[in-house]
């Protein structure tokens, strides 16, 4: 499970790949800030959660168990 905050001021964590499509790269949990705690929907896919001053993109998908933040990297494509 990711969540990225959609208005946080933290640029390190997105970049481009070799495509130039733009990435979210994983942090571990311990650093997400107070009130951005994760949580566990169930449902695989993204949906945007929280109210209109504190929204982030939720994303659940089936990872493997020895995977760790730093291995994961989550592309964005627009929509076409």
């Amino acid at each position: 499970m990711v969540d990225a905050p959609l208005k946080e001021p933290d640029y390190s964590i997105y970049r481009f790949d070799d495509d130039r499509k733009l990435c979210v790269t994983a942090k571990p949990h311990t650093e997400a800030p107070a009130g951005m705690e994760l949580s566990i929907t169930g449902d695989d896919g993204a949906v945007v959660m929280g109210d209109a001053e504190h929204r982030k993109l939720h994303l659940e998908v089936p990872v493997d168990s020895q995977l760790e933040p730093k291995d994961i990297t989550i592309r964005m494509d627009a929509d076409s």
